[in-house]
């Protein structure tokens, strides 16, 4: 047995039993009965389901060899978070997927997490709750992070309420100097808000876009494509490309159904333009290797892609998929 998910009754029967889990890797927690897994030499993931009042550091646990936590408890304080920093020296990936009625308290000075190198984070649906993005990305500092996670969870009608939290994220990007994956997934954001994002990392390496669906507007834009667009011949135009280190692009678009709602021509041009840098002594502009693009709710012009063939055959990794899961590309 590799995942344990226990309820409140399940937990509190083990308290009386000295269990062994040799092979236990990820458990998930109803209650706050943490003494039970002090015999699990193996386990690096715990998802927390609640917050115990007391003293984490108190619980005989293997706190120290946790790799990976979720949070999605409610209520919880500044002194909790920065404790979890403390005690689980190995911590490499935290997750914050809290429900309506859950709590991410607003901390000042940020918490710093110094050798977090994953961050995940699930936006809840409604804005009458409180704005998670705002609370984490103003509360906490990762100087190591090298991977973002931004998904926003959709209410019953499949829209999302809550406001962007535009200027927070800034500010935490400000933070953290090492990332080089960034996903952003259902969130309802504009193409400007992901290009304002862009422009603060230009050492990106691997992005994915999926917009909100249908019934919202999408930030996969023929702007956003052509601001991903690499211009000119002359090596001096680099300054202008955005994330010049891009080596895998992955999009998904639900928005919209018309021709107008997705340029083609625009989107091929872009991958063409990545693939064909132009040679310069001052260019540090890479080639695109991967791209991977998903429509949901239309049928792409399949001679418009014939371009995009010919870079697979020349060595580029390209998908491309109709809303039919039938290949394009």
């Amino acid at each position: 047995m590799k995942r344990l998910a226990l309820s409140t009754l399940e937990a509190s029967l083990l308290l009386t039993e000295r269990i062994h889990f040799p092979l236990l890797e990820e458990v998930e927690l109803r209650s706050i009965n943490l003494h039970s897994f002090q015999h699990a030499p193996n386990l690096h993931t715990l998802s927390l389901l609640s917050i115990p009042v007391r003293n984490l550091s108190a619980f005989n646990f293997p706190w120290k060899q946790l790799a990976v936590v979720e949070l999605r408890g409610n209520q919880l304080s500044g002194d909790k978070v920065q404790e979890i920093f403390e005690i689980c020296t190995n911590l490499q990936e935290l997750r914050f997927s809290l429900s309506p009625g859950d709590h991410f308290g607003y901390f000042v000075p940020p918490l710093k997490a110094p050798v977090l190198e994953k961050l995940s984070i699930i936006l809840p649906h409604h804005s009458a709750y409180y704005n998670l993005g705002y609370n984490v990305f103003s509360s906490i500092t990762c100087p190591a992070l090298t991977f973002l996670h931004i998904e926003g969870s959709k209410y019953f009608d499949g829209k999302y309420r809550c406001t962007w939290p535009r200027d927070q994220l800034k500010e935490f990007i400000s933070r953290s100097e090492h990332l080089t994956t960034l996903t952003i997934k259902s969130a309802p954001l504009a193409d400007s808000d992901i290009i304002q994002v862009l422009i603060q990392l230009p050492s990106l390496l691997h992005l994915t876009v999926s917009d909100p669906g249908i019934h919202e507007k999408s930030p996969i834009t023929p702007y956003l494509m052509q601001r991903l667009r690499v211009l000119g011949n002359e090596s001096s135009t680099s300054s202008l490309t955005l994330v010049q280190k891009l080596q895998t692009l992955s999009l998904t678009f639900c928005s919209g159904t018309t021709k107008e709602s997705f340029n083609d021509k625009d989107f091929v041009d872009m991958v063409v333009s990545r693939w064909q840098v132009p040679n310069g002594s001052g260019n540090r502009i890479e080639s695109l290797r991967s791209v991977f693009l998903r429509f949901i709710n239309r049928d792409p012009d399949r001679e418009t892609y014939t371009p995009l063939k010919q870079l697979d055959e020349a060595g580029m990794k390209v998908v491309v998929l109709d809303s039919h899961f039938q290949v394009v590309v």
